[in-house]
């Protein structure tokens, strides 16, 4: 779990000092709290594959009883592809003629949708009975 952790935090980092110097601190906060809210649904996953008796994954694209590989490059691919997509995304809205303010609306839209997306997994997870141990 540690490993997870620190591959969480130098992701953090890296993305986010690559892309500060275009991003507001508010979309840099966003960002972070998507992260976080990842890695603890990394995790939460993790201890789901290793109770198979007591609970199975409920991810579609995983699968109920996905390996700690799968897990691994989904959710590093799934970070990965959310950090670009928000860094790209105002600048594919302002080349399909969108306005500026719309243009860097849409990045805190794209974060704040996939935040309440890990929001609701990570709850769920907690409410059922999931546990982190790191």
């Amino acid at each position: 779990m540690k490993s997870i952790i620190l591959i969480a935090i130098i992701l953090i980092t890296l993305s986010t000092s690559a892309i500060a110097t275009s991003w507001s601190k508010s979309d840099l906060e966003l960002q972070k709290t998507f992260y976080i809210l990842t890695t603890i649904d990394w995790v939460q996953t993790r201890s789901i594959i290793n109770h198979p008796n007591k609970f199975y994954e409920t991810n579609l694209l995983l699968g109920e009883r996905p390996d700690n590989k799968s897990v691994t490059h989904y959710m590093l691919s799934g970070m990965l592809l959310h950090t670009a997509v928000a860094n790209y995304l105002p600048d594919l809205i302002s080349l399909c003629g969108g306005s500026l303010k719309s243009a860097k609306f849409s990045r805190t839209i794209w974060q704040s949708f996939w935040i309440g997306i890990e929001t609701s997994a990570v709850t769920n997870n907690y409410l059922i009975g999931v546990k982190v141990h790191i």
